[in-house]
């Protein structure tokens, strides 16, 4: 009986308020269409009362089919209740307001007054008639949909706003990661590089969605797209200017009667809205908020940022879109190209590779090469090359319905809006992705980009914006960064669109400038870092004198690097230009332009090119001692060059004599204990070996070799070098420790420097020469070849240092009388003749000379051997032809006889 009683109080409640409510709103209508208009305020209660009415009916309906429960009920008759004394009090404030029919003029003006001051007072009334509206909406779509075994009343409503793309390629590993966490959590992310199928993954996720059961779902920019979702819907109030769509749409989620739904958020890229206020005083902690109850439903998110689905997922359940395997590429790139146009599987395998994988970037080659009727190879020939080509393919925007916005088809616009985004959010990030797209691909050191005095905190965080946006990727075991070709070229041609190139090219090489080390060994290995991002940015077109002066910086911090390296020809090759480059801003006798000068003139005496090595650092000399003085660091430099050129040479007197002055120089200078002093004390200990003077230069090679050692330590190339000498040096002694002393060396320079190094090749030498004395030529010869093979890979055959590997192999051949492969080398080293005279590299043209001795000793040899094979043939035929004349005048005799 109570509960009789208790519907009966309800439905009077409401027929009262729907009563109450009406009589307002006629009110309102009769006097607007006997006068012109009504005050702005009241036109308000004209639209929120009939909505609220419409709620209400449906309300009543409810009730009155049995679907709303007693308890619903009970709890809203006091709201309704409350809702009548408000419109009431609406309805007293009107009449008070609203100028009757007879009312004079003054009349109607006083009333027009008291409407002005009443303007706060219907403001508070309607606020509170808002919030009766969203209670009254909560029960409409919640509490009057059929429960139990009754069918649902909501039909299906699908918003894909694409078809299915019937050229999916299957990513079966992704698509379970996602439906997994769906189902676990009610939330999945899906991140990744733009164009590399995210949208794709999640249509063909809402298709399978469709296969399984009935379901509301969709794809759509998030807050413009609620209150359409709501019309579809069909809620109650969805078209009303100041209906709260979020909150309209966030009750019907959370309500488990309304079967289950997906709903995705696409290219949820500004990481800005999660910190943005809605629209919606209900939901003041932002869209998450939002999202946080799920009911029978899943949420979808695509981004580009990772952080984003971290945040708007489950944290540690994104699902990171990786490029495609070259299988799934090439079947991606085969379903776009029509039947009649074939194509082998190498060239699309090698068209996937270049395209990054990318399957945005797929089929678009894949379309450009049906619209344009080219074949497979001509694309990738013109994708492979540099320039406005690449950008002209990369930025070509063809066809895609699976695409949303047109404008993104090209893989350079889609990126753009990435680069755009990231300049929004993190400007310091696109800053340092400015400056990355500057450099080469692969391996870019952190010291690179990070300012001097920026914190490493908001570095990492800026490089963590870059890596969530996948446009960087890092390594494991070092702090150094890689991206993408296909993204390099985009973020050069964005920076054009920018006019910006100029600025972030100059500030490469100035960063370079500064970074690259010395080219001592202590720096070798963060020189080979930074090297291939030096070629890059020297291949940059910089035209301002500063920036002049800083690339023939770089180019003489480089020289010196190859020169320690062994690569002679590159480091003369940079040095030259440096020298060209001051020597036209500062004039001849400018300090950078005499040390280049040094360089060059060192380098071409590893070169051989002794004449050209002497004219150079004589005129240094003299220079160096005009500008800087004789007893400058650089001009014991170029002392010390020219007295080893004369060395080469076979000017042995003159050699010391120079060699001598350097030392006593730098001693003077530098110390008894510096590196170059203790490099003069070795080659001096060179020369004197070479003249004979064994007890001087074995007090030399002991000393370098002990204070490089304390200097240096066990496996710097000084040390290594003097170990070396002083080896060989104990050979010509006949000691029989020296090849233990080679071992050790070439063990060590292995290790330290590798197999092509001059250190290395020079000590592999030097063992082959100590253990072919002894007859062990088996040995011996394998270590030539080895020699011979690196030192014409690195040195190149006409060297000085491959020639005489090449003459002792030969030699080393005759002892065990194979004479056929040591007359091939020979021949070799004399073929070298028309480029080489006894006054250019009198050592070269000796060896020339002994190698055509041997030859013609070979060939003698063989020759006579040859020759004697045949006398001694013809000797053995004139004793038969005698012993047979000897048988005919025996048996004539006989004959005689008888």
């Amino acid at each position: 009986m109570a509960e009789a009683i208790a519907v009966i109080s309800f439905v009077s409640a409401i027929a009262g308020l729907i009563d109450i409510s009406s009589k307002v709103v006629k009110r309102l209508n009769d006097f607007q269409s006997k006068a012109n208009d009504i005050p702005q305020r009241f036109q308000q209660i004209k639209v929120i009362l009939p909505i609220t009415v419409n709620g209400l009916e449906r309300i009543r309906a409810g009730a009155q089919a049995g679907t709303l429960d007693s308890e619903a009920q009970k709890a809203l008759v006091p709201a309704l209740e409350a809702c009548e004394s408000q419109v009431r009090q609406l309805e007293e404030i009107l009449a008070k307001v609203l100028p009757a029919k007879n009312d004079s003029s003054w009349d109607k003006v006083k009333k027009a007054l008291q409407s002005l001051s009443k303007d706060k007072e219907v403001q508070d009334l309607l606020n509170d008639l808002d919030r009766y509206l969203l209670n009254f909406t909560f029960h409409t779509t919640s509490s009057v949909v059929p429960v139990g075994p009754q069918p649902m009343r909501m039909q299906q409503t699908i918003m894909i706003p694409k078809k299915r793309d019937l050229n999916f390629v299957n990513r079966t590993d992704i698509l379970s990661e996602v439906e997994r966490n769906l189902s676990d959590y009610g939330r999945a992310a899906i991140a990744g590089i733009g164009g590399v199928g995210k949208t794709q993954i999640a249509i063909e996720q809402c298709y399978r969605f469709l296969d399984d059961c009935p379901k509301s779902s969709t794809l759509s920019d998030f807050i413009e797209a609620c209150k359409t979702i709501a019309g579809e819907l069909q809620l109650p109030g969805w078209n009303h200017p100041k209906v709260d769509a979020l909150r309209l749409l966030h009750q019907w989620l959370k309500n488990d009667q309304n079967g289950k739904w997906l709903f995705v958020l696409d290219n949820t890229d500004d990481i800005g809205i999660l910190d943005e206020k809605l629209p919606s005083q209900f939901f003041p902690a932002g869209i998450n908020q939002f999202l946080s109850q799920r009911a029978s439903g899943a949420i979808l998110i695509t981004t580009r940022d990772n952080r984003i689905g971290e945040r708007l997922a489950i944290r540690g359940k994104t699902t990171t879109v990786p490029a495609m395997k070259t299988s799934e590429g090439s079947q991606l790139f085969r379903s776009y190209l029509p039947a009649a146009l074939s194509t082998s599987n190498d060239n699309i395998e090698r068209l996937v590779d270049a395209l990054e994988h990318l399957p945005l970037a797929i089929t678009q080659a894949a379309a450009y090469i049906t619209e344009n009727n080219i074949s497979v190879g001509e694309y990738l020939s013109i994708l492979q090359e540099a320039g406005a080509e690449v950008l002209e393919l990369l930025g070509v925007s063809l066809s895609d319905d699976r695409r949303s916005d047109p404008a993104s088809n090209s893989v350079i616009k889609t990126w753009k809006l990435s680069f755009d985004c990231i300049t929004k959010q993190d400007p310091r990030a696109a800053e340092i992705l400015s400056l990355m797209a500057m450099f080469d691909l692969q391996g870019i050191p952190a010291t690179l980009l990070r300012h001097d005095n920026e914190s490493r905190l908001l570095f990492m965080r800026s490089m963590s914006t870059l890596h969530s946006f996948s446009l960087v990727t890092k390594t494991i075991d070092a702090e150094t960064y890689s991206m993408h070709r296909l993204v390099q070229v985009s973020v050069q041609d964005w920076l054009e669109l920018q006019n910006t190139t100029f600025r972030w090219r100059r500030e490469a090489l100035f960063t370079l400038v500064k970074l690259f080390p010395s080219g001592d060994y202590d720096t070798w290995r963060v020189c080979e870092a930074l090297l291939p991002h030096t070629r890059v940015v020297l291949q940059h077109e910089l035209q301002p004198s500063d920036c002049a002066m800083k690339r023939a910086e770089l180019l003489q911090k480089l020289a010196w690097f190859d020169r320690s390296q062994g690569r002679y020809k590159s480091a003369s090759s940079k040095a030259q230009e440096a020298w060209n480059v001051f020597e036209r801003h500062q004039g001849e006798n400018s300090p950078m332009v005499l040390s280049n000068m040094i360089t060059v003139g060192d380098c071409f005496i590893e070169q051989d090119k002794l004449k050209e090595a002497e004219t150079i650092l004589q005129k240094g000399r003299i220079l160096q001692e005009q500008v800087l003085g004789s007893g400058h660091p650089e001009t014991l430099r170029g002392m010390g060059n020219l007295s080893w050129a004369w060395f080469k040479q076979r000017r042995y007197d003159e050699a010391e004599s120079l060699a001598r002055e350097t030392l006593t120089g730098r001693e003077q200078t530098l110390g008894s204990n510096h590196p170059d002093t203790l490099l003069s004390m070795n080659n001096l200990g060179i020369i004197l070996e070479e003249k004979g003077s064994f007890d001087e230069v074995e007090i030399f090679y002991k000393t370098s070799l002990a204070l490089r050692l304390q200097l240096r330590g066990p496996h710097h190339p000084d040390v290594l070098e003097s170990q070396s000498n002083f080896a060989g040096f104990l050979h010509d002694q006949g000691n029989q420790d020296a090849e233990y002393q080679f071992r050790l060396v070439l063990e060590s320079s292995r290790r330290a420097f590798g197999d092509q190094h001059p250190m290395t090749l020079s000590t592999m030498h030097g063992l082959a020469y100590c253990i072919h004395s002894p007859g062990r030529h088996d040995e011996a010869i394998n270590l030539y070849r080895l020699t011979l093979n690196f030192r014409e890979t690195a040195l190149g055959g006409e060297h000085v240092d491959t020639i005489t590997t090449r003459q002792n192999l030969a030699l080393v051949l005759e002892e065990i009388s194979n004479y056929e492969e040591a007359a091939q080398h020979l021949r070799i080293i004399i073929a070298l003749k028309a480029s080489y005279t006894k006054s250019s590299n009198p050592r070269v043209y000796e060896m020339i000379v002994e190698s055509e001795e041997r030859l013609e000793s070979i060939e003698k040899g063989f020759s006579i051997v040859e020759v004697e094979n045949e006398d001694e043939d013809y000797e053995d035929e004139d004793e038969d032809d005698e012993d047979e004349d000897k048988e005919e005048e025996e048996e004539a005799e006989d004959d005689n006889d008888d």
